[in-house]
């Protein structure tokens, strides 16, 4: 059979660099934004900051998920 032939490896190292993100990459935004089931359009405009929640856990997301993200969620969707 003839044809081409592509490594398996070539295709895992193209997936792999098409799932990075790069936090250096310029633009406004969460840059997990494009790829979050959570992402709404403020996250696609604006960073989010970081919000601590708990001893040693801060996240950097509008939309945190878990119990103790669940607190910071409500407050910031009711302000």
């Amino acid at each position: 059979m003839l044809g081409l032939s592509v490594p398996v490896t070539a295709v895992a190292k193209a997936d792999k660099a098409a799932r990075t993100v790069t936090v250096t990459t310029p633009g406004a935004g969460c840059p997990f934004a494009a790829r979050c089931e959570r992402a709404r359009e403020r996250c696609h405009d604006d960073a989010p900051g970081l919000t601590d929640l708990g001893p040693g856990r801060q996240v950097a997301c509008w939309y945190p998920v878990g119990p103790a993200a669940a607190t910071s969620y409500t407050e910031e969707a009711t302000s």
